[in-house]
This record gives C-alpha cells, structure tokens and sequence, in this order.
C-alpha cells in the first residue's frame, strides 16, 4: 500500500467529521427558525398582534406574509399602491367623506380633548387612502373621543395595545400628542388590515380589531360605526369625494 494511498484513507473520517460539525448547527438553526415562524403565525390575532408591530410599523407580519403566501389566504403583502376606492359604503378605503370643520364639531360634540384635530384626521385620511369618518367613529367606540378609560392618557384614537418601542399606559400605547395617536391608527389599519390581511369594510375588520374571545361584540361595534358614519355624511352639505 503507497504512502499517499494510505494518507488519504487516514484522513477521510477527520473531513467527515468537519462536515458534520458544519452541516448539523446550520440544520438546527434552521430547525429552530422554521419553528418561530410556525409559532407566530399561529398566534397572530388580535389580542397579541401588538408583540408583531414595531413603531415604525408591522414590518414583522409583512415579513411573515410574504413568505406564507402560498399556504396562507390571510398572507397578502402589502401594496405600494392604495386599492381603488370601494363601492361599499361601509368600505374604509376611500377618501374623505367629512370635512375637517364637521370632524372638528363632532369632536367638540363629545367633549373632546382632541378637538381641532379635524386637519389632522383629514391629512391623515388622505395619506392612507382611508376615509376619516371610520377613524372619527372607532374613537367614539372606544373611548366617547377620548372622555373615557384610558385613551384621557394616552392620546389614542384607537386603544392599541402596547408594543415595545412605544410608551405604555396601562398595557396600551402612549402618544406624545394626538397627531402620533391619530396618525398610529392610520397606519394600523392601512398597513396591517387593508394591505396586510386584504380587509376593507367594517364587518371584516372588528372580529379582529375588538375579537369576540376578548369580551368584545364585533357585530354590534360595527353596526355602532356604520350608523354614526351614516349619520355624520347625511350632516356633510358636500360629499367630499364620494357619490
């Protein structure tokens, strides 16, 4: 047997050895990131959709429903482009449907701390594509425009969970003034609803927004929002934006 022949067996258990140490981590990892990525997508509803949004937005459930798409119908990923506007009325895609000076009496209607701050909603409303009135009527829902609980503290529209990143109030999060508040709702909406999971009316959104299984009453909240919207486009002398 040659001296080469016999080196060259000598070291093949040694670079076998190497290969494996290699491989077997790389598999582990991979293992254990596939097994995040199971888990949280089974979590992600409402009562815990907060630990996947950060402050600069949802990038984590955009992440998850680009790379589930094929297995998931809820995994849309979000579009640069706002959907056209919705021919259903109670479709929160679409432009403003109140003016700026009625959201501002509304809001003075109800006591509100956040009155005049109809700019604000109407800005906001147009840089998202949604219609502000549905923003007006959520704020009325969870907090009388924030007369009650804890949106008197925290400068929210919406009641939003608290995430890391943000301030908390009583395990929901805190604004610095209510431009933040307003505009984190937008946001929401647009970027985890509307692009995310593809829902656009009201009816659609509340079972995840305010869930049954949290002691909420999704159909009865949404019916709440649709007649206040009603009622306030039926105070609006001109439509903005709607037929």
């Amino acid at each position: 047997m040659s001296f080469a022949f016999r080196r060259k067996r000598y070291y093949q258990p040694w670079l076998l050895a190497l290969l494996l140490l290699g491989v077997l981590p790389a598999g582990w990892q991979a293992g254990r990131s596939g097994l995040w990525v199971a888990q949280a997508r089974a979590s992600l509803h409402l009562s815990n959709y907060g630990m996947l949004i950060g402050r600069d937005g949802p990038k984590a459930v955009v992440v998850l429903a680009s790379a589930s798409a094929a297995t998931s119908r809820n995994a849309v990923a979000p579009t640069a482009k706002h959907p056209a506007t919705s021919s259903d009325p109670h479709s929160v895609v679409g432009p403003s449907t109140l003016a700026p000076e009625l959201i501002d009496t509304i809001l003075a209607e109800y006591g509100s701390p956040a009155v005049g701050q109809g700019a604000n909603f109407a800005a906001l409303g147009a840089q998202y594509g949604i219609d502000p009135a549905f923003a007006l009527a959520f704020y009325v829902q969870e907090s009388r425009c924030g007369t009650r609980g804890v949106a008197r503290f925290t400068h929210g529209i919406g009641n939003i969970r608290w995430t890391p990143g943000f301030p908390s109030y009583e395990g929901y999060r805190s604004y610095p003034d209510y431009a933040a508040g307003i505009q984190d709702w937008f946001q929401l909406i647009r970027t985890l609803y509307v692009d995310g999971w593809g829902l656009q009316t009201v009816t659609a959104i509340l079972p995840r927004y305010a869930p049954a299984g949290d002691g909420n009453d999704p159909a009865g909240y949404a019916a709440n929002v649709e007649a206040l919207v009603a009622a306030w486009r039926g105070r609006q002398p001109v439509v903005v934006g709607r037929q």
